[in-house]
C-alpha cells in the first residue's frame, strides 16, 4: 500500500476521512471538540470518528464518514484560523488573540524573545485553557503561537 497523498480522489486505498467535497483526507478531531463548536447542528452527529477538512479553500470544516451531514463555515460558532483572513487569523481561541494582535505587541516591543507567556502577561492574561472546546482542532495553541511569533518578527525586521 502506498503512503497517503492526502487526496483521495486520486488514491487507490480504502483508508477514511476524506473531504465529502474536496476530498482531502481531514484530520481527526475529539468528537466533543466539534459538538462544542457546531451551531443547534451537533444533534446531526453520529458517535464515530469527526474530521476537520484541512483544505484552506473548501467551504468543509467538520464531516463524518458515513455521515450525509457535513458542516460549513456558516454553521461553526468561531472563524477556521487557517480558512480566514489575516486579520481575522485566530491564534488561541481560548482568550481570543489573534495574529494582528501578536504582530502588533511584537512591533512595538524591545523585547526580542518573546514567547507565549510573555505575551500573556502583556495582555494580563492568566494562562486557563480550556483548548478541547474553544479550539476548532481540538488542540493546544503552542505551535500556532511559537508560527506567530516567528511572523511577527520576520513582519517587524522587515520594516
Amino acid at each position: 500500500m502506498s503512503e497517503c497523498n492526502n487526496n483521495c480522489s486520486t488514491c487507490s486505498s480504502n483508508c477514511k476521512g476524506g473531504c465529502p467535497i474536496c476530498n482531502v483526507k481531514g484530520k481527526n478531531v475529539p468528537l466533543i471538540t466539534a459538538k462544542s463548536l457546531i451551531k443547534d447542528g451537533h444533534n446531526y452527529l453520529n458517535n464515530e470518528q469527526i474530521y476537520i477538512c484541512i483544505n484552506r479553500k473548501c467551504s468543509v470544516i467538520y464531516f463524518q464518514d458515513d455521515n450525509p451531514k457535513y458542516f460549513g463555515k456558516n454553521e461553526i460558532k468561531v472563524p477556521i484560523w487557517f480558512k480566514s483572513n489575516f486579520n481575522d487569523y485566530i491564534v488561541c481561541y481560548c482568550h481570543n488573540i489573534k495574529l494582528i494582535d501578536i504582530v502588533n505587541i511584537v512591533k512595538n516591543s524591545s523585547d526580542d524573545n518573546l514567547t507565549k507567556e510573555k505575551i500573556f502577561n502583556i495582555l494580563d492574561i492568566k494562562e486557563e485553557n480550556d483548548c478541547i472546546h474553544n479550539n476548532p482542532t481540538g488542540e493546544c495553541c503552542d505551535k500556532l503561537f511559537v508560527n506567530a511569533i516567528e511572523f511577527a518578527y520576520k513582519q517587524k525586521n522587515s520594516e
